[in-house]
């Protein structure tokens, strides 16, 4: 997917701000962060906060597997009413609690300083790469390690063999030169370790490809409490008592993942994004993957949590 492909996918999601902020910071910010591609960034990303009110995310990157970076754009008026202010502190600590990264810009920052914030980005970003780099490279050693460790004991046990032939073979050998072959063919064994099984090269450590930001609903059951986009086909609708039930990728019983709709959350604009949706029998949801029954589910309250699947 290229830069302009997602932002026409995303465009109604941007669209927060009459001043087109959040277009701009893709245009002039993240799409010139070399280590960022367009599958990595989830716009509007939702999360709860510690109330269970849904709270939105500028911008969420998904740098790698349970390792996500928050960015906010922020303007003048969140720090000028003392009540939006408060709001803005407890939201950015439920924030950081439940992602641990998070990075803030002014608007101003964005379109004065841009090379700043980008630079910024990417550093932190080469930051929380590296010590998935670390363990990596640490992993190889050992694994080194072990080979070389194996090598020595079998050159051991094939020198045992071959000392045991010739004292067969020479049983007038003095006890004196059996201690020298022996003494001598460890000096070369060590040597010979040393040398051959020594890495002469830096390890070259495989840059994670990017993968796609979504998941299928089966595979949702393996991320319960994780916040992800699930994308499936709509085998089923249900009402209940108190909503409606979407089952994606198979029928009751067999029903690898739920979209559920409460009943105090319909309004007409949820409704009409549904009607347009549910005929083409392809969605993705977005949002905190639960468990219900032992079957993974997302609850859908706002219409930004939905869109056809492509």
């Amino acid at each position: 997917m290229t830069w302009s492909e997602w932002l026409e996918k995303h465009k109604v999601l941007l669209n927060q701000h009459p001043a087109d902020y959040e277009r701009e910071f893709v245009l002039r910010v993240l799409s010139k962060v070399s280590s960022i591609t367009p599958d990595m960034v989830v716009p509007q990303f939702n999360f709860k906060d510690h109330n269970g009110k849904n709270r939105y995310i500028d911008f969420m990157v998904v740098v790698g597997k349970d390792t996500y970076l928050a960015i906010e754009l922020d303007g003048k008026a969140k720090f000028d009413n003392y009540n939006i202010f408060d709001d803005t502190m407890m939201r950015q600590n439920d924030l950081i609690k439940q992602f641990n990264h998070l990075l803030r810009f002014t608007n101003n920052q964005m379109l004065n300083e841009t090379n700043w914030v980008i630079d910024s980005i990417t550093e932190y970003i080469k930051e929380l790469k590296i010590p998935k780099i670390l363990d990596l490279e640490l992993t190889e050693e050992k694994l080194i390690q072990f080979e070389t460790n194996k090598a020595i004991e079998e050159n051991l046990q094939k020198i045992e063999k071959e000392l045991k032939e010739v004292k067969q073979e020479n049983n007038s050998m003095s006890f004196g030169t059996a201690v020298l072959i022996v003494a001598l063919a460890l000096i070369v064994l060590i040597l010979f370790s040393s040398i051959a099984f020594k890495p002469n090269k830096t390890i070259e450590v495989v840059k994670e490809q990017p993968k796609p930001t979504y998941i299928q609903a089966i595979d949702a059951k393996n991320h319960i409490g994780e916040y992800k986009e699930v994308c499936g086909f709509i085998a089923d609708i249900k009402q209940f008592s108190k909503g409606v039930y979407i089952n994606l990728d198979g029928k009751y019983p067999n029903i690898p993942f739920t979209i559920v709709v409460w009943e105090r959350d319909f309004n007409s604009e949820l409704d009409k994004a549904l009607d347009k949706i549910i005929p083409t029998s392809k969605i993705c949801i977005h949002g905190k993957i639960e468990s219900f029954k032992d079957k993974p589910q997302i609850s859908l309250t706002e219409i930004r949590q939905i869109r056809k699947w492509d």
